[in-house]
């Protein structure tokens, strides 16, 4: 009789120590992540139109860089009849640009550059695309000699089909104070074929 009853205190013991430890467990491990599921289910129902908001500014955005993104110049040729903003420029501009992130990467040249430079066709271009913004804050330069030279620095808007290229002072030298640009093409810079290649006599392949 003495053996049952201490058989049966013994699983009594046992079940409470395994139940403690479960609670234990449950309490430590289990209850903070329910806790933070609620929290977090909370907030996307709290902020829910913040967050789609964002996404929707980030979709925007990207949008806009890639709109950015290509070849713009303020040149007439082949167009049978061009606007009177793209006519009326004080200088023939181009403007090439990528951009990863929000840095731009591209170049910008001018008939006035060529002109002073002697050298150059076009200059170098980097800088920033401003957050949720068709603006880019951007500067040129060059190496001469295995020197970094500055050529001044730009404030570059993107308006609907056209854009606007503001140059500061000392840009001002070697490009117009503004210039108005439109899209020739979306790519850049395009993939260099074997055709763009010169042969042994110096010459392209036809």
């Amino acid at each position: 009789m003495y053996f049952i009853y201490d058989s049966l205190f013994k699983a009594d013991m046992l079940f409470f120590l395994l139940w403690g430890n479960g609670m234990e467990r449950f309490k430590n491990i289990v209850w903070p992540c329910i806790t933070a599921i609620v929290i977090s289910l909370s907030w996307v129902l709290i902020n829910g139109d913040k967050v789609i908001d964002n996404i929707e500014k980030f979709k925007v955005w990207y949008d806009t860089s890639a709109a950015l993104e290509g070849v713009w110049n303020n040149s007439t040729e082949y167009d049978i009849d061009p606007p009177e903003w793209l006519t009326n420029q004080q200088d023939e501009v181009e403007v090439r640009l990528t951009i990863k992130g929000s840095i731009i990467d591209g170049t910008i040249g001018s008939g006035k550059l060529k002109k002073l430079t002697h050298n150059f066709d076009y200059v170098l271009l980097t800088g920033k695309k401003r957050s949720f913004r068709d603006t880019l804050d951007a500067y040129a330069f060059d190496y001469v000699l295995g020197k970094k030279v500055h050529f001044g620095s730009f404030t570059i808007t993107r308006d609907g089909e056209r854009l606007v290229v503001k140059a500061n002072e000392d840009a001002q030298r070697y490009f117009p104070a503004e210039s108005i640009l439109i899209k020739k093409s979306d790519v850049a810079f395009p993939p260099i074929t074997p055709k763009d290649l010169p042969n042994k006599d110096g010459k392209h392949d036809e």
